[in-house]
């Protein structure tokens, strides 16, 4: 091989080389940039669903509810504040927020809320409406939070999903950026309240 050849061959070499580590930084910073994101998207659906909590027992001790449902749920309300301390106190065991009984916690909540709206089980549009002021406002407000959770755990699982899109591709094998920890699960948890979407009526 020529002496010239050989340079040509060796600067090929580099700019691959070169080529080959601004790219393996480029992922790298994006993959921090959509943890960072996720870790913040976890956290805003945590407060959401909180929120949702807040509300729903505004709504059972405001009226709002037949007293059978009120206790239900407000019964649920409760089991949903003991899960958020329990996944508190465990944050450094890797279970989280979002641990598996919260996510039970949350949906046995979803469910009481739905009975309660159901006319079959004696709905609550009517109770609201005849008492007005704080329980309609309780109504309002449990409406849009329970709107806001869903937007947040869409986005969440979109964000999640991306994670572990990137994580697991190709291009991340390739450049030696696989998964390094556990991939983010995506939160699947029961949130629609069909009486509570926007435009819905309750009918007495």
């Amino acid at each position: 091989m020529s002496p010239s050849l050989w340079w040509m061959v060796l600067v090929v070499v580099l700019l691959l080389a070169g080529a080959a580590v601004l790219c393996r930084e480029h992922w790298a910073g994006a993959a921090r940039q959509d943890a960072a994101e996720l870790e913040a998207s976890g956290s805003a659906l945590d407060a959401e669903l909180m929120r949702r909590t807040l509300a729903a027992r505004e709504l059972a001790t405001a009226g709002g509810l037949d007293p059978a449902s009120a206790v239900i749920v407000l019964r649920c309300v409760g089991d949903v504040l003991d899960a958020v301390d329990a996944g508190t106190r465990a944050e450094g065991s890797g279970v989280g927020p979002m641990g598996p009984e919260r996510l039970e916690a949350e949906e046995q909540l979803t469910e009481a809320l739905r009975r309660a709206f159901d006319d079959r089980h004696g709905g609550a549009g009517e109770s609201c409406e005849s008492l007005g002021g704080q329980a309609a406002h309780a109504r309002d407000v449990l409406a849009l939070a329970t709107e806001r959770v869903h937007r947040r755990r869409v986005h969440h699982n979109e964000l999640a999903a991306r994670v572990r899109r990137r994580a697991l591709g190709r291009t991340g094998r390739l450049l030696g950026l696989g998964p390094a920890r556990d991939l983010p699960e995506l939160v699947q948890v029961e949130d629609d309240i069909p009486a509570l979407r926007p435009g819905s009526e309750q009918q007495p």
